[in-house]
């Protein structure tokens, strides 16, 4: 644990040196999901995807119920094709976790989704809304992405 709290802590403009401190917490425990996803993370910031996909598979191996794995395994797939839903994603990390990043990150991409469609979706477009005010932690509306709900 000492070791992913270093890496965790270590400066963003010293990539190697959070990939070792990542990577000694895993060899000292390998099965510590969210470990992997701290790796993961890291590779996701510096474009290689392939070591992140990795990752996540391994965090998702160890630990099935780990909402950080499934949110990035979202951010990833979005990365790596624009035409990819990754709502669905994000739906199942709410389920796990409700982060307010999930709920963001599928608010975002259900409205993608209508964009990108065509047309709006009254479901989609109410659970949007609802995700957005939950990832804000407030119950009354909360902005521009709520209005823009309204909106459609």
């Amino acid at each position: 644990a000492l070791w992913a709290g270093l890496g965790l802590v270590t400066s963003t403009e010293n990539p190697k040196m959070k990939e070792y401190c990542f990577s000694r917490a895993l060899q000292l425990e390998p099965t510590n999901a969210d470990t992997w996803v701290c790796l993961a993370s890291l590779y996701l910031g510096q474009g290689v995807y392939d070591l992140a996909t990795d990752c996540l598979q391994n965090a998702r191996m160890y630990d099935t119920a780990c909402s950080s794995a499934w949110e990035c395994e979202g951010v990833l797939r979005c990365l790596l094709d624009e035409n990819f839903n990754a709502a669905e994603m994000f739906a199942y990390a709410l389920r796990l976790s409700n982060t307010p990043f999930a709920n963001l990150h599928y608010a975002m991409e259900t409205l993608l989704r209508c964009e990108k469609d065509g047309r709006a979706d009254a479901d989609g477009l109410r659970s949007a809304r609802t995700a957005i005010q939950v990832s804000m932690g407030q119950a009354a509306e909360v902005g521009p992405l709520c209005w823009l709900c309204d909106g459609l």
